[in-house]
């Protein structure tokens, strides 16, 4: 019976969770024709401060290039990008691509991550000016903030959150699967003992 409960619970757990990629194609729908924008609120169940915008990286002046696609986050004033969800709730941050700004050299920086205004991850990125993937945080976090330095674009922010209007993840899909084949493990014991 504790195994049927515990198969329940990381059934249900694992259908909470939603993950998302952001690649910043999607927004061009929105603003056809123009190279760049600010990042609309909410995107994706996602808010991001003042200084990110979303850029053509492909077929526009600024052909620095994506890593997927030909959008991508751009911090166009500099500084920081913060990201947190639309309703304040947890999420997570799988990982995401980054470089520096128009081939610029080579600069150290930070993803930070802050749950109830607590720094609670920290990782220190070496940014160049090729796209390079960096890991995230799979503790819960509230707000998310992208310290690279003066300018730098990133893609494929893999994020996830209760809220996110995305597929589920696959992790939470194994975890249902589980669920169902101890379900049915526990099913098949009950009828042999029965018997």
């Amino acid at each position: 019976m504790k195994r049927l409960l515990l198969a329940t619970l990381l059934s249900v757990a694992g259908l909470n969770a939603n993950a998302i990629v952001l690649t910043f194609d999607d927004i061009n729908e929105l603003y056809p024709g123009l190279e760049h924008e600010p990042i609309p609120t909410p995107y994706h169940g996602f808010q991001f401060n003042d200084p990110s915008h979303w850029i053509n990286t492909v077929d526009s002046p600024y052909n620095y290039g994506a890593h997927s696609g030909k959008f991508t986050l751009f911090n166009l004033f500099g500084g920081p990008i913060a990201v947190m969800m639309q309703d304040r709730s947890d999420f997570t941050l799988g990982g995401l691509w980054a470089q520096t700004w128009d081939k610029q050299a080579d600069r150290t920086g930070f993803i930070r991550g802050y749950q109830d205004e607590v720094l609670v991850f920290s990782s220190r990125v070496d940014l160049t000016s090729s796209f390079r993937y960096f890991s995230g945080y799979t503790g819960k976090l509230d707000s998310l903030v992208l310290d690279f330095g003066d300018h730098f674009l990133v893609d494929d922010l893999e994020l996830t959150g209760p809220s996110v209007a995305a597929i589920p993840e696959p992790g939470s899909l194994a975890l249902l699967g589980l669920g169902l084949a101890g379900f049915a493990a526990a099913r098949g014991r009950r009828r042999v003992r029965q018997a």
